[in-house]
């Protein structure tokens, strides 16, 4: 569980940093590029409802079962959303401390600090949630959900990384 959960909160980590500096481009809300970095343009509005409704299948959740994790996960949802606000708005000061006219180290340090302790609290918060949820599950039912979230997804932000950088070669090669 371990890995998934520091999986998942490294996920929510870097779409919080994406979000913060999309945010501030003017082209929607953070939503509406979360959803893009993380389900490309076509994303429907029903889509995290759709997706539960797939593990709930795929995990054949009984209906107490859907119910109490249902309960987990809006019990949680204030505390989860607040506590990533908060690194989004840490994220987007880090942002404007690397853009300022003028490098101040120190000051880079301090708000990058507390990017880092906005998302251990954000960390924390999913576990919480997440070991809510596991505890809802029968001991078939948790594996074959480790097996549909298993840290394999990360592959994704990782090949991201890398064409990103990539690209950034290419253009500076091309000029």
């Amino acid at each position: 569980m371990k890995k998934w959960t520091l999986g998942l909160a490294v996920a929510v980590a870097a779409a919080a940093a994406v979000a913060a500096a999309a945010a501030s481009s003017g082209n929607g809300g953070v939503h509406e590029h979360l959803r893009r970095m993380l389900h490309g343009h076509a994303m429907q509005e029903e889509a995290v409802g759709a997706h539960l409704d797939a593990m709930a299948s795929m995990l054949e959740l009984t209906t107490p079962q859907r119910q109490q994790v249902a309960g987990v996960l809006t019990t949680a949802l204030p505390d989860v959303e607040a506590k990533a606000i908060t690194l989004i708005q840490a994220h987007s000061a880090q942002v404007a401390v690397i853009h300022a006219a003028q490098l101040d180290e120190e000051a880079l340090g301090v708000a990058s600090a507390q990017v880092g302790q906005a998302q251990a609290a954000l960390a924390l918060c999913v576990a919480r949630t997440l070991h809510g949820v596991h505890a809802v599950l029968t001991p078939e039912q948790l594996e074959r959900a480790q097996q549909l979230h298993g840290a394999e997804w990360l592959t994704g932000f990782t090949e991201h990384v890398h064409g990103v950088g990539e690209d950034i070669r290419s253009w500076a090669a091309r000029q």
